[in-house]
């Protein structure tokens, strides 16, 4: 300890950088000790580049909830496999500038105490009771003076919610993370039960991103909304949904190899948008989903798979690019199980993982795709070829034909890849298999769903038969037009009973744009021309959807002819 201080000491000094001993800490155990061996290791973080971030007054951790992060600001054997549970104390200023001061981290809050030498400080102290991995746990110091805890269902389940924010933003963190119970309790339910024995959340002035520890999130205090807020609330939710997610599947269950990250990514993603579904709507899941896949085709090139031998730690753009990528495989994976096999799909994957986590076990590829096939009967090798062990997404150009012979839809699948151009000796073009759903809207207003075995070649041509007896619709005789005329009378007299116009107000409105010239040009209302009227006779279907259940990452061109 002595020469420890020594180089500390000259270090502060000189500020010769070259002295920093970057390697690991030995330490021998005697031969023949048994039971336990109490280690007490004194030590300095001495300007430190990462690990530990001092801005606008409070201190926190940069993790990154794998190995190489938590050893950047504490001794410790850094890897995911090496779990314990652990008594964490802090000593800090009773308050800073008339504030304050309080510290937050991973696990449960035991005690507060004031320092034995000095009232100017106090000792706090957290105990984080479930084996949990050092690269796992954080905290957060400073006037944190805007705490607040979240009552619910979900809260009483994981043993407190709390919410802390910096200038006494109380009201706005209360908004902000009420949703975070309603979380807690949906994943608990659907997934498995909370890890840990609390969760907070703490707001930090200009810390971008979200970063997770054990029972701990750091958010940026951009995510902060008032109660009136709208627009900003979808945004908020889906962040903080995510991080609780996280809490399963980043926190507790960690990736055995730097080659099964993507998969502590996807099921953490996969989790927030079924809380997504759930909280907010089909609709807006769909939305979201769609524009992620949007996202994804669009940076898909050049890029290396979300798995491949002797894989690293990620960089800042690959672990932006596999986050957004990860979830959306996996929901094309959990599509392609509901209905190839006979499961609810990744639903009953993801106990099941959480389980054998339990345990100390981490997730791994091969384990991952082995439950899938136990659970659904569907192998998702091939799959995963394409998708996980592979990069680039499929460009599919699809044009169609109606054969009146035969009563059927021709349609022509013209593919190619996103890496057709890729210049990176990873990026291959690859041609992608599996099924799609094509829908189709006929005649008689009936949607039908047709499957199209997409092989990988680069021209597929299918012919889709008709459900209904193909007839030519006359819409130009006398019948037609009365009940069309009597069609918008009736809805006429609706509207006028809703409205409580007279009869005069109701002549007013069934003469607008009717016979005004200057009207019609003004809110430019068109009538049909005889071409239109011939066209519509003469269709034989009214719409066409590929990919109707967003099966697919890709790029679709539509190539529709004008008539």
């Amino acid at each position: 300890v002595k020469t420890r201080r020594q180089l500390v000491h000259k270090l502060l000094r000189t500020g010769d950088d070259s002295l920093h001993d970057e390697g690991d800490l030995e330490i021998t155990v005697p031969q023949g000790q048994t039971g336990s061996l109490k280690v007490r290791i004194e030590y300095y973080v001495v300007r430190p580049q990462s690990g530990l971030v001092f801005r606008g007054g409070i201190v926190y951790t940069e993790t990154h909830v794998n190995p190489s992060s938590a050893r950047r600001w504490v001794p410790c054997l850094d890897d995911m496999g090496e779990r314990s549970t652990w008594d964490l104390f802090f000593v800090v200023p009773a308050s800073v500038g008339g504030e304050a001061v309080t510290a937050v981290a991973s696990g449960e809050l035991s005690s507060v105490v004031p320092h034995p030498h000095d009232v100017a400080r106090r000792v706090v102290r957290y105990i984080v009771s479930t084996a949990t991995a050092a690269c796992t746990l954080g905290f957060a110091a400073g006037p944190l003076t805007g705490a607040c805890a979240l009552g619910g269902a979900g809260a009483e389940a994981a043993g407190g919610v709390f919410a802390f924010a910096p200038g006494g933003r109380a009201a706005d963190a209360q908004a902000t993370c009420a949703v975070v119970p309603e979380a807690l309790e949906f994943y608990a339910r659907e997934f498995g039960a909370y890890p840990y024995a609390t969760y907070k959340v703490v707001f930090v002035e200009g810390l971008a991103g979200v970063v997770t520890c054990a029972a701990l999130t750091l958010v940026g205090t951009d995510v902060l909304h008032g109660s009136r807020e709208i627009e900003a609330a979808y945004e908020a939710r889906r962040v903080l949904g995510l991080a609780v997610a996280r809490q399963w599947f980043g926190a507790f269950v960690g990736a055995a190899a730097w080659g099964d990250q993507w998969l502590v990514a996807g099921l953490a993603g996969f989790m927030a948008a079924q809380f997504v579904r759930h909280h907010l709507g089909a609709n807006e899941q769909r939305y979201r989903l769609k524009r992620d896949m949007a996202r994804m085709c669009h940076a898909d090139v050049n890029q290396k798979p979300l798995s491949y031998p002797e894989q690293g730690p990620w960089e800042a753009g690959e672990a932006a690019f596999a986050e957004v990528k990860a979830p959306v495989v996996l929901y094309m994976l959990d599509r392609r199980m509901v209905k190839g096999g006979v499961s609810v799909g990744l639903q009953r994957v993801v106990p099941g993982v959480l389980v054998a986590a339990t345990g100390g076990a981490a997730v791994d590829t091969a384990g991952f795709l082995r439950t899938c096939r136990r659970v659904s009967g569907v192998d998702a090798s091939a799959f995963a070829a394409q998708w996980v062990f592979a990069s680039g997404c499929p460009v599919f150009h699809v044009g169609y034909a109606f054969n009146r012979k035969k009563l059927a839809v021709e349609i022509t699948l013209h593919q190619e890849s996103t890496n057709a151009r890729a210049t990176a000796p990873w990026a291959r073009a690859q041609l992608f298999a599996g099924q799609m759903t094509a829908r189709i809207r006929e005649a008689d207003g009936t949607p039908y769903e047709h499957v199209l075995d997409i092989r990988r070649e680069h021209v597929g041509r299918f012919e889709v038969q008709f459900n209904t007896k193909y007839k030519r619709i006359r819409r130009s005789t006398r019948r037609f037009h009365m009940r069309q005329m009597a069609a918008a009378a009736e809805e006429l007299n609706i509207n006028a009973e809703v409205l409580g116009l007279d009869d005069e107000d109701d002549s007013n409105i069934a003469l607008f744009g009717a016979e005004n010239a200057a009207e019609k040009r003004d809110w430019r209302v068109v009538e049909w021309g005889e071409d239109d009227e011939e066209s519509l006779a003469s269709a034989t279907f009214e719409w066409i959807r590929m990919d109707s259940d967003l099966e697919w990452a890709c790029v679709m061109h539509f190539e529709q002819p004008d008539f």
